[in-house]
């Protein structure tokens, strides 16, 4: 069930035996693209496993995923993936727009979204502006890694559910992991999908 404030988010109970352990969300994401959701699973690391301060016991969470469906350049049919923090679409320093998706709240360890929460049944998705020059992206960027609010008029912050962009081919990186570019993209949540232990296989409650 989708997280209510104020509300309990998961429990702290061992794995099991049979749990398949992930050190990184974007290794977990590609498993989870073809596998079924009722199979134990567990991360070491990532974004997820920050949040959650697990380093002496293991907590058992429900997540919403970010599904993702982007066209690649050059080919003509869309790939499938799933994220289970952040997505992000072009670069920091390009002349063109930069878009990050979070799931979170953190983007590669670093926190964007304060309000975030990965089992709210939505993401929040930043925009920075292509007209936004180098030396005010690099002050933005310098707020964010300081976990500093970085309000600016050229970066617009909105909550969303799904999300779509298509234009000339960029940058597409899904939970760290540089997925090429591609030209078009859709992004849906799809709330309470998966069931994660977030610690370390040799821990438990």
């Amino acid at each position: 069930m989708t997280i209510r404030p104020g509300g309990e988010w998961g429990s702290v109970q061992a794995a099991p035996a049979s749990t398949r352990w992930f050190a990184s969300e974007s290794a977990l994401g590609k498993h989870l693209v073809s596998t079924r959701a009722d199979e134990p699973v567990g991360l070491t690391r990532g974004d997820l496993h920050l949040i959650t301060g697990q380093s002496s016991s293991t907590l058992f969470v429900p997540v919403d995923l970010i599904e993702i469906a982007f066209l690649s350049r050059g080919a003509s049919s869309p790939t499938r993936a799933v994220a289970i923090s952040w997505i992000s679409l072009g670069r920091w320093w390009s002349r063109s727009d930069f878009h990050v998706l979070s799931n979170t709240g953190l983007v590669d360890g670093r926190e964007w979204f304060v309000r975030s929460h990965p089992n709210d049944a939505r993401v929040e998705h930043a925009s920075i502006s292509a007209t936004m020059d180098v030396r005010q992206r690099l002050m933005a960027r310098r707020r964010i890694a300081r976990g500093l609010h970085f309000a600016h008029p050229l970066i617009l912050t909105e909550t969303v559910t799904t999300w779509k962009w298509s234009g000339p081919a960029t940058q597409l990186v899904i939970d760290g992991q540089v997925r090429g570019a591609v030209t078009q993209i859709e992004v849906s949540v799809r709330p309470d999908a998966q069931w994660i232990y977030v610690g370390q296989p040799s821990t438990g409650p």
